[in-house]
């Protein structure tokens, strides 16, 4: 057994103990890359693709499909430039499991 998102694997910081649950993770926790990482202390890492960037006047909102399910991500101007992101880009998100927080699903 594990828990997918879509169909890509992800590591949750303790099992739930029910069966339906709810799972958030802070857009400020994400850490986006153009490359899958080999080896990361952070073990999460789905592959997206970016549907849309909302550029604000230091922080930028970047909006990733991943596999249907929308998952946004800020990142500053200098990592903006940096990467190169584009709409249409294919992106990874990096996250560590501890970043993940678990509600009851009500």
């Amino acid at each position: 057994t594990g828990y997918y998102v879509g169909t890509q694997k992800i590591i949750l910081p303790d099992g739930p103990e029910k069966e339906k649950f709810v799972v958030t993770l802070r857009p400020q926790d994400i850490i986006l890359s153009l490359k899958e990482p080999e080896k990361a202390s952070a073990r999460n890492h789905l592959k997206g693709k970016v549907v849309q960037i909302h550029k604000g006047q230091k922080i930028n909102e970047i909006k990733v499909d991943v596999e249907g399910i929308p998952i946004i991500s800020y990142i500053t101007d200098a990592s903006l430039e940096d990467l190169a992101i584009k709409e249409g880009a294919t992106v990874y998100l990096i996250f560590k499991a501890t970043a993940l927080h678990i509600f009851d699903e009500e």
